[in-house]
C-alpha cells in the first residue's frame, strides 16, 4: 500500500541551517550526497552532530543525527511508506519523517525505537490499495480513502471502517464505496477466497448445495461449482432480512466458465419477497441485469447497450460493485470501474427473500463461478 492522494493536514519538518556552525555542543556539517558520504566527514564528531543527506529529503536539513558510534536518520522524506520501512540505517528514538514529497498535508509518522507510527491528527488522506482486502499502511486510520485501480480498469474510490460492525460477529476492518461509509454499514458477509465451508458459516454465509455441486476454496476464491444438470451450487445471506426499504452493496471479484450461452453463472441474486431481479451472467450473453426467471431477458440500459461477459477462470477476474438502494429507487451496476447499467427493483414476483451468489448449471453442461467479496448493508 502507498500513499496516493494528499488531503488537509498539518505538519512538517524542521529544517536548520546548513554549513559547520555551532549547534550547542554539536555541529551541523555542510550537506553530504547520500548515507555512504556520512564516512567522508572529518571531525572530530561529537553526540549530537547533524548533517543534511541530499538524497533522502532535499531541501530539507538534519537528516542524520551523530550517536556517538554511528549516524542515525533524524528527519527525512520518504515518496512512500514502503521506501519508509524499507530504510536500512539505522534511525534514531523519536525520529520523525513524512511520507509524501514533504509538504504541510503530507502525513507524519514518529518512530518509537522499533516501529514508526502515523502520528493522529483525525484528517483523512488516501492509500494506493494493492486489492480490496489491503490494510497493510502503517496509521491507517477510520475515515482514510482508498483507491483500488483494476487490471484494465479505472480508478475505484473507497473508504476504510476501522471497526465495520458485522451481522454474525465482532466488528471488522473493511474498505466499503464512500456512499456505503456515509450511512450506517453491517457487514453481512464476506470472503477473501481462503475459507472453509465452516469458516464460511462464520461469516455470514449458508452454503447450499445440490446434489453434485461444490463450494470450496482454490486459486484465491470460493469456487462454486454445478453439476452438468439444472443444479446449482450456491452462498446465500440476509435470509428473510431484505425488506423493500433495504439498501446495500456488494463488492466482488469474479471469473466464470459457464458452457452454453443459457447456462447462467448468477454472480448476483436478489429476491425481497416481491420483487427480484438477477444480476448475473447468462452464457455469452455478458453480465447485466436480468429478472428472476431463469435465463430471463437482459435488461437495459446497459453500457453500450450490451452486457460483458465475466472473464474465463484463467484470465484475471473482473472487479463488480452492485449498489441496491431500495425497490423504489435504483439498482446500479459498475465494472472494472466504469458503470455498467442500472435497473428498477420492479422485476418478477417471488416468496423467497435473500442474497445469493450461485452457479448455475443446465442438462449436460456445467458452471464454475469463481468469486470473492462482500455484501454490506448501509
Amino acid at each position: 500500500m502507498a500513499r496516493l492522494l494528499p488531503f488537509y493536514r498539518t505538519g512538517g519538518l524542521l529544517s536548520g541551517g546548513g554549513g559547520s556552525g555551532a549547534l550547542g555542543d554539536a555541529t551541523v556539517w555542510p550537506t553530504v550526497a547520500d548515507w555512504a558520504s556520512l564516512g567522508t566527514i572529518a571531525g572530530p564528531l561529537r553526540v549530537g552532530d547533524r548533517v543534511e543527506v541530499s538524497d533522502l529529503q532535499p531541501g530539507f536539513a538534519y537528516a542524520a543525527r551523530y550517536s556517538g558510534a554511528d549516524w542515525e536518520l533524524v528527519q527525512a522524506v520518504f515518496p512512500t511508506v514502503a521506501d519508509l520501512l524499507d530504510f536500512p540505517e539505522l534511525i534514531f528514538t523519536s525520529a520523525t519523517a513524512i511520507v509524501g514529497t514533504g509538504i504541510e498535508t503530507d502525513p507524519m509518522y514518529y518512530y518509537d525505537g522499533s516501529n514508526w507510527h502515523r502520528m493522529a491528527d483525525g484528517v483523512p488522506f488516501a492509500w494506493a490499495l494493492s486489492s480490496l482486502r489491503d490494510f497493510s499502511a502503517v496509521g491507517l486510520q477510520d475515515g482514510d480513502y482508498g483507491v483500488f485501480t483494476p487490471s484494465g480498469g479505472q480508478p475505484i474510490l473507497l473508504r476504510y471502517k476501522e471497526a465495520c460492525t458485522t451481522a454474525y460477529g465482532s466488528p471488522m476492518q473493511a474498505w466499503m464505496t464512500p456512499i456505503a461509509y456515509a450511512g450506517t454499514p453491517v457487514m453481512q458477509a464476506w470472503t477473501d477466497g481462503t475459507e472453509s465451508n465452516v469458516t464460511l458459516a462464520a461469516q455470514g454465509w449458508t452454503l447450499v448445495n445440490d446434489a453434485g455441486c461444490t463450494v470450496t476454496a482454490a486459486s484465491g476464491f470460493q469456487r462454486l461449482a454445478s453439476a452438468a444438470t439444472a443444479t446449482s451450487a450456491r452462498l446465500r445471506c440476509m435470509v428473510g432480512t431484505v425488506a423493500a426499504a433495504t439498501r446495500f452493496e456488494t463488492i466482488f471479484e469474479a471469473r466464470a466458465s459457464t458452457g452454453a450461452a443459457s447456462t447462467l453463472a448468477n454472480t448476483f441474486l436478489l429476491i425481497d419477497g416481491t420483487n427480484g431481479y438477477v444480476f448475473g451472467q447468462c452464457g455469452s450473453t455478458g453480465l447485466g441485469f436480468r429478472d428472476f426467471v431463469f435465463g430471463g431477458p437482459l435488461q437495459t440500459p446497459l453500457r453500450n447497450n450490451a452486457g460483458s461477459s465475466l472473464p474465463t477462470l484463467v484470465q484475471t477476474e473482473a472487479t463488480v460493485i452492485v449498489r441496491d438502494e431500495g425497490r423504489t429507487v435504483l439498482v446500479s451496476s459498475e465494472r472494472d470501474g466504469l458503470p455498467l447499467g442500472s435497473y428498477r427493483r420492479n422485476l418478477q414476483s417471488s416468496a423467497a427473500n435473500l442474497v445469493q451468489v450461485s452457479a448455475q448449471g443446465q442438462s449436460g453442461t456445467a458452471a464454475t463461478l469463481d468469486y470473492r467479496g462482500q455484501i454490506i448493508t448501509y
